[in-house]
């Protein structure tokens, strides 16, 4: 099935789109949904706009991916972003998260035994990188992988330090192809032309694993949020 697809004029126009099509997902079901939700800064302007919805909404909040080895106070932990982006101004409880201090292969498998509780996830909002890789699952991965102890690209590794100001760890947990594919509902989010050749390759490329994203045209119900600049390279 081919992606619904949602143009942005701007940044603030993307998150308002986003916010909406969120909130549609969420209050049509009748019971609470479980959701993934990435970090980093293309959906800063998505959660600017849901942070108005206070005491509105409610959701299970599953982690995508987290750093391994950084100390729990850390304010470099996804888990950390995450809770002051968005859980903590919507006072969602109900979250899973990863123990980035945690030996990392109990870590792994306590994750993979918490996600297999889950015949379905009912909402996974993703960004991608330019190198095509979502979460932190890089070019090269195995479709077939569950969640995993990975290394990042130096790509990745080197954009985290910029956002951040300071060198962060190579090592990462992620949620793999096998959890990611429980997704009852997917959301791509991509801003500025600097995603286009990637999101382009993601929708219109091969299915490889040498491009990560590229697992979503094997899904159903996907939708594309994206600024022109993002899908300059689409037949659109």
């Amino acid at each position: 099935m081919p992606p619904r697809i949602l143009i942005a004029q701007d940044e603030t126009d993307h998150g308002r789109i986003t916010c909406d099509a969120f909130l549609d997902f969420i209050h049509q079901s009748s019971m609470r949904c479980s959701v993934v939700l990435p970090t980093g800064n293309t959906p800063l302007p998505f959660y600017a706009e849901l942070r108005a919805h206070q005491g509105k909404i409610d959701f299970s909040f599953l982690q995508l991916d987290e750093y391994m080895g950084c100390a729990p106070h850390s304010e470099t932990l996804f888990s950390k972003w995450i809770a002051r982006e968005v859980l903590d101004p919507l006072h969602i409880t109900d979250r899973f998260t990863f123990n980035s201090a945690a030996d990392p292969s109990e870590e792994v498998a306590r994750i993979r035994a918490h996600m297999s509780s889950f015949p379905t996830i009912d909402l996974v909002v993703l960004g991608i990188g330019q190198n095509g890789h979502i979460g932190l699952l890089e070019p090269g991965t195995d479709f077939n992988c569950a969640a995993s102890l990975v290394e990042m690209a130096e790509s990745t590794w080197d954009a985290n330090c910029a956002y951040w100001g300071q060198d962060i760890p190579r090592s990462a947990v992620t949620l793999g192809f096998q959890e990611l594919r429980k997704a009852r509902q997917t959301f791509m989010l991509a801003l500025g032309v600097s995603k286009a050749e990637a999101l382009y390759r993601a929708f219109y490329g091969d299915v490889t694993p040498e491009c990560p994203a590229s697992y979503l045209q094997t899904m159903n119900n996907v939708t594309i949020i994206a600024d022109r600049g993002a899908l300059s390279l689409f037949p659109i």
